[in-house]
């Protein structure tokens, strides 16, 4: 479960949100550009610090700056799916799902072993070898999915991970994602604009705006 009281400023954004999200529910956070749901995301994830609050995720404190704990992304039980996906250019589908693994002290066998499952089940085995370069949008965000997954993430972040796909491969990919969400066990919070992304993927949704969450 998270349980999260974020307090940060970002700019001339000031982000102040509780957010609770159990074990198999997945919570759409929604709103106009600008709302803070990004922020939301990198803030759990670590690559944002708090300025006051708490974040828990299973019980294990990840940030809280009156206590002075800060666990940073490398070792928090997160995985998160980006809209413009991140991958490694200059490695193969493979060896970007392995990364994590790897930097995390797997054996480079392991990695890849486990790497090729976490491809196979989001239906992109095909796609090992592949560079990203060669990669069309829908299928390089089904090996952003798969490197987030493999880690065996507690929290899966997913910010905005269907915009930037065209309306056929958005569809197919909005199954997929739909699929891969009902069978994870841990917690998610998705950011989307798009009010059928969330309706098909969220178990509920939260509207944000000027870094609050609107009543």
């Amino acid at each position: 479960m998270l349980e999260a009281e974020l307090a940060l400023r970002l700019g001339t954004l000031e982000l102040r949100l509780e957010l609770a999200v159990k074990a198999g529910e997945v919570v759409a956070l929604v709103g106009p550009n600008g709302a803070g749901k990004t922020t939301t995301l990198r803030a759990l994830s670590g690559a944002l610090r708090l300025a006051a609050g708490r974040i828990a995720l299973d019980g294990r404190v990840l940030d809280e700056p009156a206590r002075g704990v800060f666990v940073p992304p490398e070792e928090r039980a997160v995985g998160m799916v980006f809209q413009d996906r991140l991958l490694f250019p200059h490695l193969s589908a493979l060896d970007n799902v392995a990364f994590g693994l790897e930097a995390r002290g797997r054996r480079r066998a392991d990695a890849r072993t486990l790497a090729r499952e976490a491809l196979e089940r989001v239906g992109a085995l095909e796609l090992a070898g592949s560079r990203p370069g060669a990669l069309s949008g829908g299928q390089a965000q089904r090996v952003a999915l798969a490197r987030a997954l493999v880690v065996g993430p507690n929290l899966l972040l997913l910010d905005e991970p269907l915009a930037a796909l065209d309306a056929g491969a958005r569809l197919e990919l909005r199954a997929e994602l739909g699929r891969q969400l009902r069978e994870f066990k841990g917690a998610a919070v998705l950011v989307t604009h798009d009010p059928d992304d969330a309706r098909a993927l969220a178990t509920r949704s939260l509207r944000m705006a000027g870094g609050r969450a609107e009543s």
